[in-house]
């Protein structure tokens, strides 16, 4: 019995980490639907591959460090991390991206306009 308890915060902390990089995953879906024009079939395609890739990591990571034991804080452990991940890191690395997404294109606009083109390529 001691056993069991004594790996429990390390398989908390890897589940919180796979909930983390679960919503990497769906902010990486989210900006390659941005950059394919908000386009309806590629958002529904990543969204399925990027909740497909969470569940199979989560599947693997607890299969390497709790054995396949799947209990319900395991569950719960991987939804309150992924959702604090999209609700703070999520929308800070959104703006982010925004913004280095407007400066690209501010500066390729600016580059345009100084070959005497107008429309950018």
């Amino acid at each position: 019995m001691l056993y069991e308890t004594l790996g429990q915060p390390f398989i908390i902390l890897s589940i919180v980490l796979v909930g983390i990089f679960a919503g990497l995953i769906f902010e990486l879906s989210k900006l390659i639907t941005f950059l394919c024009n908000k386009n309806k079939i590629v958002g529904q395609i990543g969204y399925f591959l990027s909740t497909t890739i969470s569940f199979l990591l989560l599947f693997i990571v607890n299969l390497q460090v709790n054995y396949g034991r799947f209990r319900i804080y395991i569950l719960i452990v991987f939804s309150i991390s992924l959702f604090l991940e999209r609700a703070t890191l999520g929308k800070l690395w959104t703006k982010l991206l925004d913004k280095w997404y407007n400066k690209l294109k501010e500066f390729r606009l600016n580059r345009n306009q100084a070959n005497g083109n107008s429309e950018p390529k």
